[in-house]
């Protein structure tokens, strides 16, 4: 991996600033390999989060005070910072750490926990096809899903259907316990998505 950096993060009022956060995540991602690309995630989140792609893998680097996110999160996914310091450290980061969701399985678990996470996703996924896609049927399918709030919140449900048959098949069961207990009981009776 290389040689250890030291990163200067820089808090206002004990948030991380938006540049900070990003450095951070930057810096998890290049484990990943190269970063070919990053987009911020935009949705109602605990902290700051990107999407990573990157020469060997990818997926989503959450920064956020762990305060804030589901404990799970804590437990499972915490790559740095906080929740993975010793006490001493603690107060040098303001309770904040870097969550990552790799983009084989771990993606689930991020865009379920946190459903606003797949709608970006889904919004993002068709503006790309809509401006990009040379394929005639996909481009007019998602300006289609684009226009529709129906034909949109469909494509969000089956995303998180899809992210709950992920988490099924990839995590253990504490996990899918965990998930189903922060989904709460409609989501549950819909058979785990939404």
């Amino acid at each position: 991996m290389g040689r250890v950096r030291h990163l200067k993060l820089k808090f206002t009022e004990d948030k991380i600033t938006p540049e900070s956060a990003q450095k951070w995540a930057r810096h998890w991602a290049l484990q990943w390999g190269d970063v070919n690309h990053q987009k911020k995630v935009r949705a109602d989140l605990p902290g700051h989060a990107w999407w990573f792609g990157c020469s060997g893998h990818g997926g989503y680097i959450l920064v956020a005070p762990m305060s804030a996110v589901p404990k799970l999160f804590n437990d499972k996914f915490a790559v740095d910072g906080a929740a993975t310091w010793s006490d001493y450290y603690y107060t040098s980061v303001k309770g904040y750490a870097v969550y990552r969701f790799e983009e084989d399985c771990n993606w689930a678990v991020l865009e379920y926990a946190i459903p606003e996470v797949a709608y970006w996703a889904v919004l993002n996924r068709e503006r790309e096809f809509a401006r990009y896609d040379k394929d005639p049927e996909r481009k007019a399918l998602a300006l289609k899903r684009l226009k529709s709030p129906k034909l949109f919140k469909q494509a969000v449900a089956e995303r998180l259907d899809r992210a709950w048959q992920s988490i099924l098949r990839w995590q253990s069961q504490g996990v899918i316990d965990e998930l189903q207990r922060l989904a709460g009981p409609e989501r549950q009776a819909a058979g785990g998505g939404m």
